[in-house]
């Protein structure tokens, strides 16, 4: 059984926990927001002041800086794209980005998360985990604890957002910039309600990513909450050769949701060396 459910199939990490709750272990993941700017301005930024006239390609950018310990980084940026819904529940809200083949839209996003490992989780979320008799799922926990306060922040699915410059001064955006996400924005202090594990860094963060693309803090870059789902904070363990998992035979977990792997690319690449390894051993039977 080929197992590659994703990275938001929560249900069956709890399945799998009530089954056998050694097949799981908590691994690293990160959560943050998305942030959003004027496509022309990141265009001027990475092009140092060029106009581009369709001559070059829509910018982007790729940023990492390490906080107080821990990773700050860009994913999944999205040149000339959108920030889109990406929920898979009726009480929270969760974002994501895409680009469309020509990259020509008004914004230009990208997720910028921080490093969340075992040990960062808050402690109730852990207790809650060693309760249930599998501490492996407090990072989930954690996740879906972020994402269910986003919902209560914004509207439906109308998303908390913030102008970067209110959010680094702490204080509430009085109106928004508008942006690319259809079912639309809500002024929201995201600076008080999101950890201040994540929001510390990524304050600092973003200051040290304004010194390299002089520009990138504006009052039209808007950050919009909660990116949670770059990878999921749980890992099903499986032989590193063989990929079969360690506690259930003949069950081959595979791409995100295995937790051996983060985006696409790498994604597709697991799934297809899962199959491979299927394949070989089939052909010893």
């Amino acid at each position: 059984m080929l197992l590659a459910t994703g990275h938001s199939a929560a249900d069956i990490y709890s399945l799998l926990a009530e089954t056998v709750p050694g097949i799981l272990e908590a691994k690293t993941f990160a959560a943050g927001v998305r942030i959003e700017h004027p496509r022309e301005l990141i265009d001027a930024i990475q092009y140092h002041g060029k106009t581009v006239n369709g001559i070059l390609p829509t910018a982007e950018y790729r940023l990492a800086v390490q906080e107080d310990g821990r990773g700050v980084y860009s994913f999944c940026m999205c040149p000339g794209g959108f920030v889109v819904p990406s929920a898979t529940g009726p009480d929270e809200i969760v974002i994501n980005g895409m680009s469309a083949a020509a990259r020509d839209s008004k914004w230009s996003n990208a997720a910028i998360v921080v490093e969340t490992r075992p040990e960062d989780i808050p402690i109730r979320f852990r207790e809650q985990a060693e309760k249930d008799n599998c501490p492996a799922l407090a990072g989930l926990y954690f996740r879906t604890w972020l994402e269910q306060e986003t919902k209560k922040h914004g509207k439906g699915q109308a998303a908390p957002a913030q102008r970067l410059t209110d959010f680094l001064a702490q204080r509430a955006s009085e109106s928004l910039p508008v942006s690319s996400y259809t079912p639309g924005v809500i002024s929201s202090r995201i600076d008080e309600w999101l950890p201040p594990q994540i929001t510390q860094r990524l304050a600092k963060a973003f200051r040290d990513f304004n010194k390299n693309m002089k520009g990138f803090i504006c009052p039209d870059a808007l950050i919009i909450a909660s990116e949670t789902r770059t990878s999921t904070p749980v890992r099903i363990l499986r032989n590193a050769d063989t990929f079969e998992c360690t506690a259930l035979s003949s069950l081959y977990p595979a791409g995100e949701g295995s937790g051996y792997s983060g985006g696409i690319v790498s994604s597709a690449m697991d799934g297809e060396n899962a199959c491979m390894a299927i394949a070989a051993s089939l052909e010893k039977r």
